[in-house]
């Protein structure tokens, strides 16, 4: 099963959404986990790569490092995702949606992945519902 971890990037009251094709609805960015990391050293490196942003992981749940204990925060939402591809037959993926606050300010994309982004307010993101994707609105209001 492939993963996947997805991120509501929140600069002040703005949350950035991309186009990974031409022909796609504006979605949260997105990135697979690599054999050998876990969901955090993906989403931390993969945000690095493509947008050349730090990051810190929001949540209820505060980093806490006890002895040999180390909490993270929980993602705000995980489902399961089945399909049928032309090119990889059946394909099953487990996505992570985190929350996430910018706190570097040097922004470049990576143009090999990212065709066109976008900063949007939560209202912006529900008057352009018809070109965002539904699961987004779904979660928009645990932001």
């Amino acid at each position: 099963m492939k993963q996947v971890v997805r991120c509501f990037l929140l600069n002040w009251n703005k949350i950035l959404l991309v186009k990974h094709n031409k022909n796609t609805n504006w979605a949260l960015p997105w990135w697979h986990v690599e054999s050998g990391e876990n969901i955090y050293e993906a989403i931390e490196r993969e945000i690095k790569e493509e947008f050349n942003l730090k990051i810190k992981l929001t949540n209820q749940n505060k980093y806490l490092q006890y002895w040999n204990i180390i909490e993270y925060p929980v993602p705000l939402s995980i489902y399961s995702i089945w399909y049928n591809s032309l090119k990889y037959g059946n394909v099953t993926k487990l996505e992570y949606i985190f929350v996430a606050q910018v706190v570097s300010w040097e922004l470049k994309i990576q143009e090999e992945e990212i065709y066109d982004y976008k900063w949007f307010t939560k209202d912006e993101i529900v008057l352009n519902s018809s070109d965002i994707y539904p699961q987004i609105i779904d979660l928009l209001s645990l932001v």
